[in-house]
């Protein structure tokens, strides 16, 4: 894969701009086109080389326009412009757009999450929460040779740093990209890693001291004024509940349950000109998020939009939280002087 994926998708985004300018012009000036798609071409099947077993569902999605369309050379690309009629059938020239968009539709989406998820979900981590507060706090309560578990570390922005503190800590990730994000940036966490799905695992009765969420299934959003709990998509309030009595069941007598805060981040920069760009509206019992992801060369340049999505997440009050919290078992709730955490215990 290219060191810089940033560049690769500046430029890709330009090339199918500049590609696509042409469906409502001169279609003879297509033929102007055909570096470009040959350059276009020579980017996806690096991509794909590199990457064969995320990109299978993707080249068989676009067999056609992939194998047939774009060609390897400029000569050769012509040729297949003037062997499928493009310039001259106007049917066919618009076929061969609407294809040539949902291509790069789903390219630049594999892009993203196959590549770009990874430095936002760290870069995003370390803006939006003190990380090194969180990690603190965890040290502060643990002792020697507790059992520490993790669930969903992601890139492992907090499961690293307790890594070099020789703490012992497990993971549960379900996500195979992150798990081998995280070894690649940490190789000791390889052997600390369970691959699965935490509501499906069977976890061992009063092993764990210590069981923590930084983000992901659930995380709470510090809004100034209140704590909103937040869940991810899927999950719904049977799966918390059923959640919440299995990280009870694995803790220690004394054991504690820590979810984590995050603040909120309008915007980001996550390297080279590229913005993580995020507006958050709180309705009575979900969070609407709307999602970019920018692109700017210069402060002289207009931002580019490169991919841009809404999704929304079910929320609850901290009040309705509490509750939850008690009926599964736990005696007592806190909120950490910092902010970082709210620490749920047995005891």
């Amino acid at each position: 894969m290219d060191k810089n994926i940033l560049k690769l998708i500046s430029r890709v985004h330009d090339l199918r701009e500049q590609i696509l300018s042409k469906k409502h012009g001169d279609l003879a000036n297509f033929w102007e086109q055909s570096a470009n798609l040959v350059e276009i071409r020579k980017y996806i099947f690096r991509v794909m080389q590199q990457n064969k077993a995320e990109f299978s569902k993707f080249a068989d999605a676009h067999r056609k326009i992939l194998f047939e369309y774009l060609q390897e050379t400029d000569a050769a690309q012509r040729e297949a412009i003037e062997r499928y009629g493009i310039v001259e059938n106007q049917k066919n020239f618009d076929g061969f757009f609407k294809e040539f968009e949902d291509l790069m539709k789903d390219f630049i989406y594999l892009l993203f999450t196959n590549y770009i998820e990874f430095e936002t979900y760290d870069t995003f981590s370390e803006n939006s929460r003190d990380n090194d507060k969180k990690s603190s706090t965890i040290l502060q309560l643990s002792q020697i040779n507790d059992k520490i578990l993790e669930i969903g570390p992601g890139t492992g922005p907090i499961m690293r740093r307790l890594l070099k503190h020789g703490l012992d800590v497990t993971g549960i990730e379900v996500d195979t990209n992150m798990k081998n994000e995280l070894v690649k940036r940490c190789p000791a966490a390889e052997s600390r890693i369970i691959q699965g799905d935490f509501f499906a695992l069977d976890l061992r009765q009063n092993y764990f001291n210590i069981i923590y969420i930084e983000s992901g299934l659930f995380l709470f959003t510090d809004l100034g004024n209140q704590l909103i709990f937040e869940l991810f998509g899927f999950v719904t309030y049977d799966m918390l509940y059923n959640g919440f009595l299995k990280i009870n069941n694995a803790l220690s007598p004394d054991g504690k349950f820590l979810i984590g805060t995050q603040g909120l981040m309008e915007r980001v920069s996550i390297g080279e000109n590229l913005f993580f760009n995020m507006k958050r509206h709180q309705l009575q019992s979900e969070a609407i998020r709307n999602i970019k992801y920018t692109y700017k060369r210069s402060i002289f340049q207009k931002e580019i939009i490169l991919h841009e999505f809404t999704h929304s997440k079910p929320t609850m009050s901290y009040g309705n939280f509490l509750e939850i919290a008690q009926r599964t078992g736990f005696k007592s709730v806190r909120i950490s002087e910092d902010r970082q955490w709210v620490i749920l215990s047995k005891q």
